[in-house]
C-alpha cells in the first residue's frame, strides 16, 4: 500500500515537472487547465533568445521552425510552412552614424543614428549641417536636424468609443506615455515638407522619448530612398543642438542598410473536431522590429497556449475545428495575413471567428532622464470585436469573470478602413474578429525586452479567450455573421 502511494506521488510529480496538464477523459466532459504563465514565458524567452527577427531575418526563420516544432509536439496536425515573399530590410544597430565635422571629421563627435525603412542601400553623405527653423528655404543639399517630439498616447481616450469597458480601478485615464510609432508625431508631416526641399538627409532628433535611436518605422509613406531619413536619440539631439550653437558645421552621415526580396513563411496547423468542420482561427505574427518580447513573442505564446489547451480536449468534445496561423510580414502591412486570406478562401468561408492575439504588455513611461520607468501594472488594452451580441456579451462576461482589468471593447467598424491590426485582413474577408492589442511606450523599439512581458496579462488573456470560445459552441459562420450589427 505504501509502495503504491509512493508510486502515485512519483508519477504525479513527474507530470507536474513536465508541465503537462491532465487531459479530460473522452467521456467525462472535463476541461484541461489553461497553460501557465511560466510555460508561456519559456516560449517567449526562447523566441527572444533567437535575436532580432525582422521579416526575413535569420532569427525569424529560426522562430518559424521553433513554432512548427512546438505545434507538432502538441499534437497539432498538418503543421506546415506556407511561403510568403517579404522585403528583408537589414541594418546593423550602432553602425549608422552622424558625425559633426568642425573643421574636419575626426571622430570627436560621432553619434549613433538609426535609418528608416526607406533607406535601402548603404551610403555616406558629407554636407552642411543645419537645424530646421520652420522654413524650408535654403535646405537643399544639407543635412537637416529636425526636432522630433513623439506624440503622447492616452489609451483612456478610447473608452468613449468603446462598446464597454472593464476598469474596476478607474485608472485607465491615468495612463499617458509617448507613442513610439513615429508616424503619429506631428513632426511626420514636417518631414514630408522638408523632403520637398531636396535636402541631402534628415536627422529626426527624438524628444519626449527613451534615450535610444532604435525606433522602427517610417514617418510618412511619401519617404523615398533617394534622401536618407534617420532617427537620433534625445541625448544625441542635445549634442547636435550644442554643436549647431557655434559656427555652422558640416556633417558626415553614414547609413548601413540594404534591402532584398526573400521568402518567409506563415506557420499553420490544424486540430480537427468530431462535431463540426466550422473553424475558429487563432492568429498572431512571428516577426518583430527588434527582440519583440511583447511585439510579438507574447502574441505567439498566446496562440501556442491555445494550441496546447485545445489539443488536450478530445476531438469528440472540441466545439470547433481549430486552425493556427502564425504569420510572416506583419511589419510589411500584414503581408502574411493577407497571403493566408488570399490563399484560403474556402477556409475563410468556414471560419466562425478569427481570434488574433497581440501585445499583452507591462506599462512603462519615460522619466525626465529619458529612461523607461515601470508603472507596475498591465498596459491598457482593447479588443477589436465584431459587434454580434453573443460575441460581445460573451467577451464581456469572460473578462469580468477572469477580472482582466484595463480592458476596452471596440467595434472594428469604428474605423472606415478596418481595424488597424493584423486582423484587418480577416475582417475584410468578412470573418468576425476578436483581436487583442495594445500600444505600450516601447512598442516598435529595442526596449521591448523580457522585462516588458506581463505574466499576469498573458495568463488572464489566455483564460478569457478559452472562456469565449467555449461560450460560442454551436455557432456557425452563417449564424455569427448574421448577428453582427
Amino acid at each position: 500500500m505504501l509502495f503504491g502511494l509512493l508510486l502515485t506521488l512519483v508519477v504525479a510529480c513527474a507530470g507536474s515537472e513536465a508541465g503537462t496538464p491532465t487531459p479530460p477523459s473522452p467521456d467525462g466532459g472535463g476541461k484541461p487547465p489553461a497553460p501557465s504563465a511560466a510555460e508561456m514565458r519559456r516560449w517567449i524567452e526562447d523566441i527572444v533568445a533567437e535575436g532580432i527577427r525582422r521579416p526575413g531575418y535569420p532569427a525569424d526563420a529560426r522562430v518559424e521552425q521553433r513554432i512548427r516544432d512546438w505545434l507538432t509536439g502538441f499534437g497539432v496536425e498538418d503543421v506546415r510552412l506556407e511561403p510568403v515573399t517579404v522585403t528583408r530590410w537589414m541594418t546593423v544597430e550602432g553602425a549608422s552614424s552622424v558625425e559633426v565635422c568642425r573643421p574636419a571629421c575626426d571622430g570627436s563627435l560621432k553619434l549613433t543614428v538609426f535609418p528608416t525603412l526607406a533607406v535601402a542601400a548603404p551610403r555616406t553623405i558629407d554636407a552642411p549641417l543645419v537645424r530646421y527653423d520652420g522654413s524650408t528655404a535654403g535646405l537643399a543639399g544639407k543635412i537637416v536636424v529636425l526636432d522630433y517630439p513623439m506624440a503622447r498616447f492616452v489609451p483612456g481616450a478610447l473608452a468613449d468609443q468603446s462598446l464597454w469597458v472593464h476598469d474596476p480601478d478607474a485608472d485607465l485615464s491615468s495612463t499617458s506615455h509617448p507613442n513610439s510609432r513615429p508616424q503619429t508625431s506631428k513632426a511626420a508631416s514636417t518631414v514630408v515638407a522638408i523632403l520637398r526641399a531636396r535636402p541631402a538627409a534628415i536627422v529626426c532628433a527624438l524628444d519626449d522619448f527613451f534615450d535610444t535611436p532604435y525606433v522602427y518605422g517610417v514617418p510618412s509613406l511619401l519617404l523615398n530612398d533617394s534622401i536618407p531619413v534617420v532617427y537620433a536619440s534625445p541625448s544625441a539631439r542635445t549634442a547636435l543642438l550644442q554643436a549647431l550653437a557655434g559656427s555652422a558645421p558640416s556633417a558626415r552621415l553614414t547609413v548601413v542598410a540594404k534591402s532584398e526580396e526573400v521568402v518567409a513563411h506563415n506557420v499553420v496547423g490544424r486540430l480537427r473536431s468530431d462535431k463540426t468542420t466550422d473553424i475558429v482561427l487563432f492568429g498572431s505574427h512571428h516577426d518583430g522590429p527588434f527582440f519583440g518580447a511583447t511585439e510579438d513573442a507574447a502574441g505567439v505564446s498566446l496562440v501556442l497556449a491555445q494550441a496546447r489547451y485545445w489539443s488536450q480536449v478530445p476531438a469528440s468534445q472540441r466545439p470547433f475545428e481549430f486552425r493556427f496561423v502564425l504569420t510572416a510580414g506583419h511589419l510589411l502591412r500584414s503581408r502574411g495575413a493577407e497571403a493566408w486570406v488570399t490563399a484560403h478562401p474556402d477556409l475563410a468561408a468556414k471560419t466562425v471567428l478569427n481570434v488574433h492575439l497581440e501585445t499583452p504588455a507591462q506599462e512603462y513611461d519615460v522619466n525626465s532622464q529619458n529612461a523607461p520607468v515601470n508603472r507596475n501594472r498591465i498596459e491598457p488594452h482593447w479588443f477589436y470585436v465584431s459587434n454580434a451580441p453573443v460575441l460581445v456579451n460573451g467577451l464581456k462576461g469572460a473578462v469580468q469573470r477572469v477580472d482582466y482589468r484595463r480592458t476596452m471593447a471596440i467595434d472594428p467598424k469604428a474605423f472606415p478602413d478596418g481595424p488597424p491590426s493584423d486582423a484587418k485582413a480577416f475582417f475584410s474577408a468578412g470573418i468576425p474578429i476578436l483581436s487583442h492589442i495594445s500600444n505600450p511606450a516601447y512598442y516598435l523599439t529595442i526596449e521591448d525586452k523580457l522585462d516588458k512581458v506581463s505574466d499576469k496579462a498573458n495568463e488572464e488573456l489566455s483564460r478569457v479567450v478559452i472562456d469565449v470560445v467555449w461560450g460560442l459552441a454551436g455557432q456557425t459562420p452563417a449564424s455569427l455573421r448574421a448577428a453582427v450589427r
